[in-house]
């Protein structure tokens, strides 16, 4: 989910960062902010989204052999 969102995200703002008018880089000390953060959005996303794919988590098997095991009252 946090890979995806990172993702969408980092397209959005890489295609905004090429829109990026002069005023609003000098406001940021001439450097195209928004490309730059949308780049790093973009890659963190997709490595989110390869880790997941390559190493998914799954959650250890429960043990119930002996005193493990959940006791029954009839």
């Amino acid at each position: 989910m946090i890979g995806g969102l990172f993702t969408l995200y980092g397209i959005m703002l890489t295609i905004y960062g090429f829109f990026t008018s002069p005023e609003e880089k000098a406001k940021a000390a001439d450097i195209n902010i928004n490309l730059w953060l949308g780049i790093f959005m973009l890659l963190v996303g997709l490595f989110f989204l390869i880790w997941a794919r390559l190493s998914p988590q799954k959650p250890p098997e429960p043990n119930l052999t002996g005193s493990d095991r959940p006791m029954m009252h009839h």
